[in-house]
């Protein structure tokens, strides 16, 4: 969720905005769709992060939907953030590429002992 006071600035792609966030995954996403903005770390509860937005010379700040939702603050969304991949996902995803980097690790090992591949996954992961 982006708490704004004119999302406008999006459609500039010459524009170098400044995003607050104290998420290293959130920001990465926005400077990955946004490569001429910048973002800065902004700390404290919900409440004192709305205060510093509408304080600072800040474009935007990403906040949690669910945190926004949570204490009632509904009404500070700007914009969602559906292209933003959300924690979960990033946990499920996470957790394939462990599964993938395992199966290619008992894949090259089993290519030197010539032991069934199933034989020595099922050894390897029970």
């Amino acid at each position: 969720m982006v708490v704004r006071k004119d999302s406008d600035f999006l459609n500039d792609k010459d524009y170098t905005g400044l995003i607050a966030t104290s998420s290293n995954r959130r920001k990465s996403q926005w400077i990955d769709r946004y490569e001429k903005h910048s973002t800065c770390n902004i700390r404290g509860n919900v409440q004192t992060r709305i205060k510093k937005l509408r304080e600072s010379n800040w474009d935007g700040a990403i906040f949690a939907a669910a945190g926004l939702e949570r204490l009632e603050l509904s009404h500070e969304i700007a914009m969602v953030l559906d292209w933003m991949i959300r924690r979960l996902l990033k946990v499920l995803l996470r957790w394939f590429a462990e599964k993938m980097i395992r199966k290619q690790q008992l894949f090259a090992k089993n290519s030197t002992t010539k032991k069934p591949l199933c034989v020595q996954a099922s050894k390897e992961i029970s």
